[in-house]
């Protein structure tokens, strides 16, 4: 397998080739850091590898850029992510109706995305999503260094000058409901002492079908990977 590293404003952007391409592109949102190996490849943590490595096998492109770990999906992360795409459509030679796989806050930026451009998604697929900042802001109420922390991350990612500022912002994102215009599936990894918590994040979805919410056990990458392929299979029916 093959890939590509380049610069897109400023921003590096990598592309993994399959060996036997089936057509398909995967836009990949989530935190890259951007490192780079000894061996000039690039480096990202194991479970996410395994699953590129797969996606590869099948014969799917997965494309990701380099953003700022706490961007918050504000308008230069929404930006760099559309001109990704918008660079791969004019440059590979792929269906243009890509799939979409966001990780953690990459949801927040995934569902901006999906407002853009909803009609060049194919499917979508959520890991351990953040669609909130109010809940990330609950995670961490009682604990004043992480939420000072994450209001002055919030106040770098917008421009904003005040605690108060990020309250009144904070609490306008929450009062929107996640609104997923394509065929989707959210998956959230439950660790064996919080059985409780895939249920506590369910409830968050109330507006979106039950059968597209899924709770796994916290080693369960392979069950992952089939709920993945299940979804581009049904979807890539039609081209």
């Amino acid at each position: 397998m093959d890939y590509r590293i380049f610069t897109l404003n400023k921003k590096t952007c990598i592309i993994h080739y399959p060996a036997k391409p089936n057509g398909f592109g995967v836009l990949w949102i989530g935190y890259f850091d951007g490192d780079i190996g000894a061996d000039d490849r690039p480096t990202v943590n194991k479970p996410r590898k395994s699953l590129m490595d797969e996606l590869n096998v099948r014969g799917y492109t997965v494309f990701y850029t380099v953003l700022e770990k706490h961007h918050f999906a504000n308008p230069q992360a929404l930006e760099q992510v559309e001109n990704l795409y918008e660079f791969v459509k004019r440059n590979e030679i792929l269906n243009e109706k890509i799939h979409l796989i966001a990780e953690g806050i990459g949801a927040l930026l995934a569902e901006s995305f999906l407002a853009d451009k909803g009609d060049y998604v194919r499917s979508a697929v959520f890991i351990d999503p953040a669609f909130s900042l109010k809940k990330l802001t609950e995670e961490v109420k009682d604990q004043p260094f992480l939420l000072k922390k994450l209001y002055s991350d919030l106040k770098k990612a917008y421009s904003l000058s005040s605690d108060e500022e990020c309250e009144i912002f904070i609490n306008n994102q929450h009062r929107h409901p996640v609104v997923i215009p394509v065929p989707f599936q959210i998956v959230h990894f439950v660790r064996p002492d919080r059985k409780r918590e895939g249920t506590d994040r369910e409830e968050k979805y109330q507006n979106l079908a039950e059968d597209r919410i899924l709770a796994l056990p916290s080693g369960g990458r392979h069950a992952l990977s089939a709920v993945i392929f299940r979804l581009f299979k049904e979807t890539e029916k039609q081209l």
